[in-house]
């Protein structure tokens, strides 16, 4: 393109010294002067044409390279931001796949679910130890209510009264938890007893003089 603009500016500065070389020319009649003259100059206004659109066509192609040179720089930055985003992606599966990685997330789910299992069995437990306490101290409050009835001369029978053995058995598993302290405090518990007892039978009489009961 620039060639063919150089080319046409060329043939319109050899025209302009032709139409001058006419001009200065003596012998040639001033018509003929007149009638070259205006040939030339239609060709000059051809050339100054052709010219004009030779640099339009010239800006035209700047313009289209201008805007490819900024279309590839653009393009260039997203292809460098998703190679980045790749890159960061491709470490996160690794990091993911990675056995350490794996064998940290199993021994955390493990852990949170045995302490989850465990926690789950000792409220069980204590629950049932609630129960069986309860149970167990009402059994003792009334034997005892019952023994405090009793005659003093049947009371002097060795080992005629003495308390079932679920009671007796229970009560020795309560010991053995407090001497091991199992953080269980079977007095709560004990109170409940009394006062469903209180409310349910009237208060037992302690004679003066009773026999320790066998356990």
């Amino acid at each position: 393109m620039y060639g063919r603009v150089e080319q046409v500016w060329t043939e319109y500065h050899k025209l302009l010294g032709e139409v001058e070389l006419l001009r200065a020319n003596e012998n040639i009649s001033r018509q003929q002067v007149v009638e070259g003259s205006a040939s030339n100059t239609s060709e000059v206004a051809k050339l100054r044409e052709k010219l004009h659109e030779a640099l339009q066509e010239r800006d035209r192609a700047e313009v289209l390279a201008r805007v490819e040179e900024e279309a590839a720089a653009y393009a260039k930055r997203q292809l460098d931001e998703e190679h980045i985003i790749i890159v960061n992606l491709q470490e996160g599966i690794a990091h993911l796949k990675s056995e350490s990685y794996q064998q940290d997330i199993v021994d955390k789910h493990s852990r949170e679910i045995l302490d989850t299992y465990h926690q789950d069995i000792i409220d069980t437990y204590r629950e049932s130890l609630i129960g069986k306490t309860k149970v167990t101290l009402a059994c003792k409050a009334g034997y005892d209510h019952l023994l405090a009835q009793l005659p003093v001369d049947l009371k002097s029978i060795p080992n005629r009264f003495r308390y079932l053995s679920m009671v007796t058995n229970f009560l020795g598993e309560l010991e053995e938890l407090e001497a091991l302290g199992g953080g269980f405090d079977p007095d709560e518990t004990k109170e409940d007893s009394d006062e469903e007892q209180g409310r349910s039978s009237p208060p037992p009489t302690t004679p003066k003089s009773s026999p320790p009961l066998t356990p």
